[in-house]
């Protein structure tokens, strides 16, 4: 109980206390409900999707597609490697010694260039705005000098150079194949730029 000094004992109402000891015993149902109704239509608004504002001022990017070269693309594995980039949606240049067989080669997806390893100005031209080169010779006596131009032209473009060898090459290799890859190995390496070299094990393949 509680004395009031103008009404006499009284027992406390109904309320928060903050309010009872204003004088203020009842609080109108109507007036209880209506915060609760707003938050609850704030949450339903909150829950209901935006429209993501659009961006103005920003054009798309556009993402370029890589670009590879294949040096030997009218041999029997360049024309596999070729093959198999053109199915994956990679746009390819083919390169070849000759104009007539460069010529067989266009198709969709493929880009023929004639090019010589021993004229390093069309090996320029070759390599220009490609990302990558794969090279793939037979195993001559001046592999080196010839795959060392192309990886020398590669690193200046910034092009990725691929050399397909073959397993065990070295400079101590029983066989001459394995020493003549390893020595086009040694002149891709000196010639600077980044590369990779496959050395798969004996198959048999068409000349």
């Amino acid at each position: 109980l509680r004395l009031d000094a103008h009404h006499g004992p009284q027992r406390p109402g109904p309320g928060p206390a903050h309010l009872r000891r204003h004088g203020h015993h009842h609080l109108h149902p109507d007036r209880e409900q209506r915060p609760r109704l707003r938050q609850h239509q704030r949450r339903d608004r909150d829950r209901e999707p935006r429209p993501r504002p659009r961006r103005r001022g920003r054009p798309r990017r556009s993402v370029r597609r890589m670009t590879i070269l294949v040096a030997g693309a009218s041999g029997t594995t360049g024309a596999e490697v070729v093959a198999q980039l053109v199915a994956a949606g990679v746009p390819v240049r083919a390169m070849s010694r000759s104009a007539e067989k460069a010529e067989a080669l266009r198709a969709p997806g493929v880009e023929p260039v004639v090019s010589r390893f021993d004229d390093p100005a069309s090996l320029a031209a070759a390599v220009d705005g490609v990302d990558a080169a794969y090279v793939v010779t037979g195993a001559a006596p001046d592999m080196a000098a010839t795959e060392g131009a192309l990886a020398h032209a590669a690193a200046q473009a910034g092009a990725h150079l691929v050399k397909l060898s073959a397993v065990g090459a070295s400079a101590d290799a029983p066989l001459r194949f394995g020493v003549v890859h390893a020595e086009a190995e040694a002149a891709i390496a000196a010639a600077g730029g980044s590369f990779t070299f496959v050395r798969p094990n004996g198959f048999m393949q068409n000349d």
